[in-house]
């Protein structure tokens, strides 16, 4: 069923429907706040982040009830996730606190990581380090005793946005360097996708603008054939700073507001604390065409649409 969640959300949406009705019917209150809990996960993979929220909350609601701190647990890190998506940091930290109470006396290890990673990830973007790094040191263990590539790559790179925002950019090089070698090694294209735009923010940061197009562009590559739409909207933004930096500014502010027009088009704006890198190359364009040139490329971008964005990516050499 979830499977074909991304090909036909109608359908899918139906038989969920259709097996709540039944496990309703039957008593079986359990069953229901399971399928919430699915239908939720499903519902981020089509990039519907508010009904994800919405699903994670009835599950999470319906597993308190019924005494269920696994179920409860796992939803409430799904609402996180959502919640953060949509840049709401003090109720995603809030649901990922909650998760990681329910988790930890369970000895969920596999599931501390994200979690830990993403309460860290918080934290760096309030500029609160010394709390990420003991966030990622908890999480480090927890990745070491249970080897999984995904949660492995969630540390990783929550270790390398750290280091950028301290300044240590050769660690933030290393670290996302490594969630792309994990992720590549696990064919987890979403994971891959956003470790390779992570990567390449860092290189062009560090000045190596060789080596961060080729990173971006790959990133676009493996997000156009994974379901994540996230993943592009990144990749756009990532080739599109990447432009500026090189000198062509009027196309790489135009790639940079299709991205953001993209995510925009599915509720789900970038946050605030994630657009420093944006910020950082607008400025820069601004200063190399004017700011009449800036607002006009930024029109056309977002009147580009995220195909034919997609496209004039793919298309830089």
């Amino acid at each position: 069923m979830l499977a074909a969640w991304g090909s036909d959300p109608a359908s899918t949406r139906e038989l969920f429907e259709r097996a709540a009705l039944l496990s309703a019917n039957a008593g079986y209150d359990w069953g229901v706040a399971l399928i919430r809990f699915l239908q939720a996960g499903a519902a981020a993979v089509v990039d519907d982040m508010a009904g994800s929220a919405r699903l994670a909350e009835e599950a999470s609601a319906r597993f308190a009830d019924l005494g269920d701190r696994w179920g409860r647990g796992y939803s409430l890190y799904t609402l996180g996730v959502a919640q953060r998506a949509m840049g709401d940091y003090p109720a995603a930290e809030a649901a990922f606190k909650e998760a990681v109470e329910h988790a930890s006396p369970m000895r969920l290890r596999r599931e501390m990581a994200p979690v830990l990673s993403e309460l860290a990830s918080i934290a760096t973007m309030r500029g609160d380090y010394p709390r990420a790094e003991k966030l990622l040191e908890q999480a480090q263990r927890y990745a070491d005793e249970v080897p999984f590539a995904g949660s492995a790559g969630m540390v990783r790179n929550a270790r390398g946005r750290l280091a950028r925002a301290q300044g240590d950019i050769d660690a933030a090089l290393d670290l996302h360097a490594e969630a792309v070698e994990l992720y590549e090694k696990s064919h987890a294209h979403g994971g891959l996708a956003y470790s390779l735009s992570c990567l390449g923010f860092a290189e062009a940061e560090a000045g190596d603008l060789g080596a961060a197009r080729s990173h971006h562009r790959r990133a676009l590559e493996v997000a156009r054939t994974s379901t994540d739409f996230f993943a592009v909207a990144l990749a756009l933004e990532g080739v599109g700073c990447l432009l500026i930096s090189a000198g062509d500014a009027e196309t790489g502010v135009e790639l940079v507001a299709a991205g953001l027009a993209a995510r925009e088009e599915r509720g789900v704006p970038l946050p605030g604390g994630e657009r420093s890198d944006i910020e950082r190359a607008m400025v820069a364009a601004t200063g190399a065409i004017g700011a009449v040139a800036v607002d006009r490329a930024t029109a056309r971008g977002r009147q580009m649409g995220r195909d034919r964005a997609v496209e004039v990516a793919g298309g830089i050499g």
